[in-house]
């Protein structure tokens, strides 16, 4: 075999380049095709082998360039740290060492220190006391305050913000240099710097009265709006006893005792219209509130409750309501005592408002209640509004302190939907003691309010006590008409058997000085009343009690017909048979006055005539003596109309015609004519122009949807037929113009006063309307 050195040579030269290409080619497919490539103001995500996004490289959403992980899982958790005490502090190390992992994550940023009160505490961000940055392991020195025993835990953060769980806890105690960090004492004046000692510097309540100077606390001292009602104390709090107002200008100075989801008390500020201080308080929605401090509660005095309230909004529960008043408390001042003795928020003294209507229409309202002493042991306070001063309120004998109390938009919480669109703003609420009390016998000496003591009309009704004044307190002859306004003398005013003959002047005692009723007999000594004691016409109706006059007290022939007043003898005033035989002529008679009743009277005519009234009050029916339209003389009943009104027409007449009774009923239902003398066998002819009706009788309509060829039935309910009926009979019959062929047949049976059976027989399934009437006997 020959090879011409030329071809061999060619055929070298073109394998070595194949080779080359080969080569290439290889290097080229096992290359990173990234490796020349770069980011051009972007970002590249990085996909893990599931295609799980795991990161973010590049230009990040706030414009930042960096590598952020995405969907990171926790890291594992760390071993347990080694807790060394350190002056006032705590040296916390940790290994390095995982307890569920062999090693760091490549994600690993920090192992965070926490520590807390007790061996279970969760770590959070209140807890966190210091980090340990490497996951090699490493030590920190943390400060601790206080020398109690505490408890340390680390938590592993990798750089996508997660945290592992916590490791388990370790124990640790701070040290002191000494027993006590600072001897007592050891810090005199002579140590501190000028001005060292500032605020901050200072513990809260640290400075109590012994430190402060006399007088060192001056008015420059004390910022505006620094001392609240909250802050009084001692004689100060006593004080407020005398004159308690809150402008709603601080929130602390009330309590939420009820405040359901969804309602809201809030305070507001700069609120033009408020007539006190610009200032309200305002419950959107149901709100129960009281003031936050309890006021001495003093049974002797007279307290005035006050407050100011307005509706800005409507409640969707229809009914803007409230209630003002106070909230009692037992000797300890916590414990609740309502007007049964109870330790409950519910039926406490509402003495300025029980559950009254405001309407956003009525503005600012201002309402008031008076208090005053304790009901008697065992029984209720207190249970409605009290707004006369002289007659105020009584609390429960347990209560010895009271506070404000307000329950606003009631009806929109406790009795009516919980709902937060019904709004109440309050302006100011007071609790005042009232100095000027009622004089009673007790501040007067015997004898010493004389007639000249006593200015002209002094003595008016609202100065007096009840019983104030008895005999021993009025000289002889001392009050006369000219010390006595119109009206003044009440019973109340009056002790029984004060007023003698010697206590009035002749003429003194008229009718306008007097209260009708006020002068019982328990008032009036014996004999006490002589005619040079009465004016002329002094002594009316209204001044008498029922029976107080008898023959004994009148002169024979004294009262005559100018002395009785017009309607003054009424029924309780006329003995019984007084007017037995008696003809009574131009009178109405009647048996009550209102309501369902009869009146005897004459008609325009002068004829007698009885009307008789419902309960409504309306002309239900008329009897009277008359003729009929014929002329004839007959008896006449008129009644309502058809539809309930009254036309004042016949509705039946009874009258003579010849030799025959004739009966007419006029109703627009039936006119019966009869012969006479009316017999039961005789014929009678009713002739029917409207609607006949009676109790005996049912008519009705169903539809009845049949099978096909069979009998398909359904049970009526409901009638109102006598219930002692003891026959009952009925017909019914289809509405349909197939009878006998497609309808087969109609049937009603068990008939009862209150049920019916109705079927139908019909070759196919067409809806069928049935009427039936029944007929009980």
């Amino acid at each position: 075999m020959s090879f011409r050195l030329d071809e061999r040579e060619t055929n070298k030269q073109f394998a070595t380049y194949l080779k080359q290409l080969e080569d290439r080619i290889t290097a080229l497919e096992s290359a990173n095709p990234l490796t020349h490539a770069s980011i051009e103001g972007g970002a590249l995500d990085v996909y893990d082998d599931d295609g799980n996004l795991r990161g973010h490289l590049g230009v990040q959403p706030d414009g930042t360039f960096a590598a952020r992980p995405v969907n990171s899982t926790p890291p594992p958790t760390p071993a347990g740290p080694t807790v060394e005490p350190a002056l006032s502090g705590l040296i916390v190390a940790w290994d390095g060492l995982w307890a569920d992992a062999d090693e760091a994550p490549a994600d690993f940023a920090t192992v965070q220190i926490h520590v807390g009160p007790d061996l279970g505490f969760e770590p959070d961000e209140t807890t966190l006391a210091g980090t340990i940055s490497t996951p090699l392991g490493g030590s920190a020195t943390i400060a601790v305050a206080g020398y109690e025993e505490v408890w340390v835990r680390l938590r592993a953060v990798n750089t996508a913000a997660l945290t592992g769980e916590p490791g388990e806890a370790a124990p640790g105690t701070p040290r002191q240099a000494v027993p006590q960090d600072l001897i007592d004492e050891i810090i005199d004046e002579t140590k501190l710097a000028q001005d060292a000692v500032t605020e901050a510097k200072i513990a809260l309540g640290a400075v109590g009265s012994a430190a402060l100077a006399d007088a060192a606390v001056t008015l420059g001292k004390i910022g505006e709006g620094a001392v609240t009602l909250n802050a009084l104390g001692g004689a100060l709090a006593d004080g407020i006893t005398q004159h308690y107002t809150d402008t709603m200008s601080d929130p602390a100075a009330w309590t939420p005792v009820q405040i359901p989801a969804g309602a809201r008390w809030e305070h507001l500020a700069d609120i033009a219209d408020a007539p006190t201080g610009r200032t309200v308080g305002q419950a959107r929605g149901y709100a129960a509130l009281r003031g936050s401090t309890p006021i001495p509660y003093d049974p002797a005095v007279l307290y005035r409750i006050s407050a100011r309230v307005r509706t800005t909004a409507p409640s969707s529960a229809g009914r803007d309501t409230l209630y003002v008043g106070v909230m009692g408390f037992g000797a300890d001042g916590v414990t609740m005592v309502n007007r049964t003795g109870a330790n409950s928020t519910g039926s406490q003294f509402y003495c300025a408002a029980s559950r009254p209507v405001l309407a956003a229409a009525d503005g600012w309202t201002v309402y008031t209640g008076y208090l005053r002493g304790r009901a008697a042991p065992d029984a209720t306070g207190l249970g409605g509004v009290a707004a006369d001063p002289r007659a105020p309120g009584q609390l429960h004998d347990q209560v010895r302190y009271i506070a404000p109390y307000l329950l606003l938009n009631y009806d929109s919480g406790v009795t009516g939907p919980n709902t937060p669109t019904g709004v109440m703003q309050v302006d100011a609420v007071t609790v005042e003691v009232l100095k000027t009390g009622i004089v009673d016998s007790t501040n007067l000496v015997v004898g010493s309010v004389t007639t000249a003591a006593l200015a002209t009309d002094a003595v008016t009704a609202g100065k007096i006590a009840a019983d104030a004044i008895g005999a021993r307190e009025l000289q002889a002859n001392s009050v006369t008409a000219s010390e006595l306004t119109a009206g003044s003398v009440t019973a109340l005013a009056i002790e029984a058997g004060a007023v003698t003959a010697e206590k009035i002047l002749a003429g003194a005692v008229t009718t306008d000085k007097l209260v009708g009723l006020s002068v019982t007999a328990e008032k009036i000594a014996s004999l006490a009343i002589t005619t040079d004691k009465l004016s002329a016409l002094s002594v009316t109706t209204d001044k008498l009690a029922v029976n107080s006059v008898t023959a004994s007290q009148i002169a024979a022939g004294a009262i005559e017909a100018t002395h009785i007043k017009a309607g003054a003898i009424t029924a309780e005033k006329i003995s019984a048979d007084a007017l037995n035989g008696r003809t009574i002529t131009g009178a109405t008679v009647q048996t009550a006055d209102t309501g369902d009743r009869v009146i005897v009277t004459n008609d325009a005519n002068g004829r007698g005539l009885l009307r008789f009234y419902n309960t409504a009050n309306k002309l239900s029916a008329e009897l009277s003596s008359g003729t009929d339209d014929t002329g004839m003389q007959a008896v006449v009943l008129k009644g309502p109309d058809p539809v309930g009104g009254w036309n004042g027409r016949p509705s039946l007449t009874i009258a003579a015609d010849g030799g025959r009774s004739t009966a007419t009923v006029k109703a627009n239902a039936f006119e019966i004519r009869s012969p006479s003398p009316l017999i039961a066998d005789r014929y009678v002819k009713a002739s029917i122009t409207g609607y006949l009706t009676a109790s005996n009788i049912e008519v009705g309509h169903v539809t009845i949807t049949p099978t096909p060829n069979v009998a398909t039935s359904m049970t009526v309910t409901g009638l109102q037929l006598p219930l002692d009926a003891t026959t009952i009979r009925g017909v019914a019959t289809a509405n349909t113009t197939v009878p006998g062929t497609t309808v087969r047949g109609i049937g009603l049976t068990d008939a009862t006063p209150r049920t019916v059976t109705i079927s139908i027989n019909r070759t196919d399934n067409t809806p069928t309307g049935i009427d039936f009437i029944l007929i009980a006997s």
